[in-house]
């Protein structure tokens, strides 16, 4: 993630919930409980979101930034997919 000096607010610690608060409001989908992907791996995106949300902050993704740009493949993070499929996907 890269952000400005004025919006450091998006690594806010979270200071008004217990950790046991914040994993009853993370709910994994199906793809990601198949993948093993718990709750507490899930707190950092949690973290993260609620931030923007609750201060307001405008944000991009690279993949948005990819699009604008015309560029295809430069970053891989796809957490779901299995080594085969990671491989298959840089290999093209």
């Amino acid at each position: 993630m890269i952000a400005s000096d004025w919006c450091l607010d998006v690594w806010r610690p979270i200071d008004d919930l217990t950790m046991n608060e914040m994993l009853s409001r993370i709910t994994p989908d199906q793809r990601e409980l198949e993948a093993g992907i718990s709750r507490e791996h899930l707190i950092d995106d949690y973290t993260t979101a609620r931030n923007i949300a609750r201060f307001g902050l405008k944000y991009k993704s690279f993949l948005d930034i990819y699009k604008l740009l015309g560029v295809d493949g430069l970053i891989q993070h796809k957490y779901l997919e299995s080594v085969k499929e990671k491989v298959d996907f840089l290999e093209k």
